[in-house]
C-alpha cells in the first residue's frame, strides 16, 4: 500500500479519498514547503500500485493501513493526512495510535459516513469560464461535476492529480468497500478525552460531496485544532485554493514542530 516514500525528516502518511489514488495529495507538493518532514503516500486498495482483492470493508482498510505504517517505521512517530475517505482512516489511526501520532489534518474529510444523512450545500459552481468548459471534450463530465471553480487551471490540475485515479480505480472493490464503508467505531464517540496534538480540519463551503457542517461537530474535541472553511472551494478544496491551503498546511506543521521540539527528526 506504501507506494511512494519521499524527503527526509519526520514522517508524515498521506491517505486519499474514495475512488482515487495518492496523485491527488501528491499535488501538495508543488506548493507546500515540506522540509524536514518526510512524506510516505499510501495507495489504497483499488489503486493499481495498492490493489488487493482481499478487502471487504473500510474497518479492513484501517487495520491493514495500521499494520503497515507500524511494520515500516517500527518506533518513530509520525504525522497524518486524510483526504475525503481517507480522513476516516486518519482519524481513527491517530485515535488508536495517539501516543506516537504527533498530528492529524483532514482535507475535505468524510466526517458522516452516510450519504444521506449528511448536511451538505446545494451544487453550485462560483466561478466558470464559460469559452473553455464549453470547449472541453475529454473528462468534461468528471470536471464539471465536482469542481466549483470550473477554468483552465483547475482542469488541468483536475487531469494530471485526480484523473489517473479515477481511471485506474477497480470497481468491484469499491463496491465491496461500499457496503461496508463506515469505520467504527467513530474514534471521537469512544474516546476518554479530547485529541490533544496540533490538528487542522479544512472544508469547502461549496463541498456537496461531504459539506462541512459534520465535522464541526467535533469541534471541541480537538483542542488544539484548527478548523477553516474555505469559500470558493469545494470537494477538491486543495487544488482550488492551494495557496489558502499553503498557509494553514505550513501553519499546522510548525505547531508540530514547536509542540515536539526535541523530536530528532525535526532537527534534520
Amino acid at each position: 500500500m506504501i507506494s511512494k516514500d519521499t524527503g527526509t525528516g519526520t514522517p508524515i502518511i498521506f491517505i486519499h479519498g474514495f475512488g482515487v489514488n495518492s496523485l491527488i495529495l501528491q499535488s501538495l507538493e508543488e506548493t507546500i514547503d515540506f522540509s524536514g518532514w518526510r512524506r510516505i503516500y499510501i495507495d489504497l486498495p483499488w489503486t493499481r500500485q495498492g490493489l488487493d482483492l482481499s478487502v471487504k470493508s473500510s474497518n479492513e482498510i484501517l487495520h491493514t493501513v495500521e499494520q503497515e505504517v507500524l511494520d515500516y517505521l517500527d518506533q518513530e512517530p509520525f504525522a497524518l493526512v486524510g483526504n475525503s475517505f481517507g480522513a476516516m482512516i486518519a482519524r481513527s489511526m491517530a485515535h488508536r495510535q495517539r501516543g506516537r501520532v504527533l498530528g492529524l489534518a483532514t482535507l475535505a474529510g468524510v466526517f458522516e459516513p452516510q450519504a444521506q444523512r449528511r448536511t451538505v450545500p446545494q451544487k453550485s459552481v462560483v466561478f466558470e469560464d464559460a469559452e473553455f468548459i464549453s470547449a472541453l471534450g475529454e473528462h468534461k463530465g468528471e470536471f464539471t461535476d465536482i469542481s466549483v471553480i470550473q477554468d483552465k487551471p483547475n482542469y488541468q490540475r483536475f487531469l494530471e492529480y485526480v484523473i489517473p485515479g479515477l481511471l485506474e480505480a477497480d470497481a468491484g472493490i469499491m463496491e465491496q468497500i461500499s457496503a461496508q464503508y463506515a469505520v467504527t467505531p467513530v474514534p471521537e464517540e469512544v474516546a476518554s478525552e479530547p485529541f490533544g496534538a496540533p490538528a487542522l480540519h479544512l472544508f469547502g463551503r461549496q463541498d456537496h460531496i461531504v459539506g462541512y457542517r459534520d465535522g464541526l461537530t467535533w469541534l471541541d474535541h480537538y483542542s488544539q485544532g484548527t478548523y477553516l472553511v474555505l469559500d470558493m472551494a469545494g470537494h477538491n478544496l486543495h487544488l482550488e485554493q492551494p495557496h489558502l491551503v499553503k498557509a494553514v498546511f505550513e501553519d499546522w506543521l510548525l505547531r508540530m514542530k514547536l509542540e515536539n521540539p526535541t523530536a530528532k527528526n525535526f532537527s534534520q
